[in-house]
């Protein structure tokens, strides 16, 4: 299966705003789910990755390689145990393997006509041949292809392609309970964010958790009295996950730069 779309930046919705239209990904599952209730082989897997490697004192400080044999054997030994104290079958080594490395089976024919329609909107765009896609060609090879008919609309709190952005000053003295307080206070901007959880991304695409919420709490309780200097780098990207007092989830990202005085 295969699809291609036209996007006109800032007049049609973007992918951004039909992102929760898709199926949630197969491979990534919330913590709550792997800690406390696992139900499928992949996420005693994912436990592995996420939980069981950063506590072995020998492996925390080594990154996953998943084309190292001994790597894909110990999380395969791991993500078995695992299963077995939560009565789940179906944990292989092929399995734990295609987890680790995200594996997604495709085939060429599939990929060569997606390329094709691709190639065929651009040609038309900058022809101006013909007319675009209105919304997207989809082709499942065992059925037929097909068009969208139905007209999306842009979302208006799209991160990508509806919000501005906004300079938010924060002292690096402040602590990270400071910082919260200020995020929940601050109608003006951010408006119904009430119980936020914070990630940070480096540069170098690496993930942590600043702040986390609910029964996870605990994990991140010890970043509360630190300082945001200490915590976050210039050029850090923060994830702000939040549940609004309406109960509806958000996200806000946050660029950091630090300026001296």
């Amino acid at each position: 299966m295969g699809q291609s779309r036209v996007i006109w930046p800032r007049q049609s919705a973007c992918f951004e705003c039909l992102l929760h239209l898709f199926p949630p990904d197969p491979l990534n599952f919330q913590e709550c789910t792997l800690v406390s209730t696992p139900r499928q082989p992949q996420h005693c897997i994912s436990w592995a990755m996420r939980f069981a490697w950063k506590d072995d004192p020998k492996r925390c400080e080594t990154k996953i390689n998943g084309d190292d044999p001994e790597h894909i054997q110990w999380l395969y030994e791991s993500a078995l145990k695992r299963a077995k104290e939560c009565n789940i079958e179906g944990v292989t080594l092929k399995l734990t393997q295609g987890v680790v490395k995200r594996i997604i089976p495709a085939i060429a024919s599939t990929n060569a006509i997606i390329s094709a329609s691709c190639a065929t909107e651009a040609l038309k765009l900058v022809t101006r041949g013909a007319v675009n896609l209105k919304d997207w060609m989809m082709y499942n090879g065992s059925t037929s292809v097909w068009t969208s008919t139905t007209t999306f609309e842009r979302s208006e709190d799209c991160l990508v392609c509806s919000l501005s952005g906004t300079i938010l000053r924060v002292d690096p003295a402040q602590t990270l309970e400071q910082f919260l307080k200020m995020l929940i206070e601050d109608t003006d901007r951010f408006l119904t964010i009430s119980n936020p959880s914070i990630m940070r991304i480096k540069p170098s695409g690496e993930k942590s958790f600043l702040h986390m919420t609910g029964f996870l709490a605990s994990k991140t309780k010890e970043n509360l009295p630190k300082t945001m200097r200490e915590l976050i780098e210039s050029g850090d990207v923060l994830s702000v996950t939040n549940q609004s007092k309406q109960g509806r989830e958000s996200n806000y990202i946050i660029n950091t730069l630090w300026k001296e005085n």
